[in-house]
């Protein structure tokens, strides 16, 4: 990944991971960059990850390449239960090569990165991987 990759993430529903983004999609974009976003994992999905949507459709008005891209590109998992994605998925694999493919498709249409994570750093994705070891790798 040659891009700076910005993550937000912190414990708890409506704690302000969103807000934050947003804030740093406006600051980063009037200082010239072209902002990309992905939200890999959203968990209390009913219809769309609103969260993920709602940072796309924010981050497209400043940065029109993004178009090019789809929700699911910016939100590669989506689960109906609101827990930890451990959880969440159930029975269902959560890939991290699948994120990484992601971003490097975001990349393309992009100067910087923003991620939000679902939950702590310590939230587990997957046995034995934690949101902190994917802001690592």
């Amino acid at each position: 990944m040659n891009k700076p990759i910005i993550f937000v993430t912190a414990t708890n529903t409506d704690i302000g991971k969103t807000y934050t983004m947003k804030q740093l999609i406006k600051e980063l974009s009037d200082q010239g960059h072209r902002v990309g976003i992905i939200k890999p994992i959203e968990t209390g999905v009913e219809e769309i990850p609103v969260d993920a949507y709602e940072l796309f459709e924010y981050a497209k008005s400043f940065n029109e390449d993004l178009d090019e891209l789809t929700l699911e590109d910016v939100c590669p998992y989506q689960f109906k239960l609101p827990a930890a994605p451990y959880v969440a998925k159930q029975h269902e694999d959560i890939e991290i090569d699948i994120i990484k493919m992601a971003l490097e498709k975001i990349q393309n249409h992009c100067d910087i990165i923003l991620m939000e994570g679902a939950g702590g750093i310590f939230v587990p994705i997957c046995e034995g991987f934690f949101m902190i070891d994917l802001i690592e790798r």
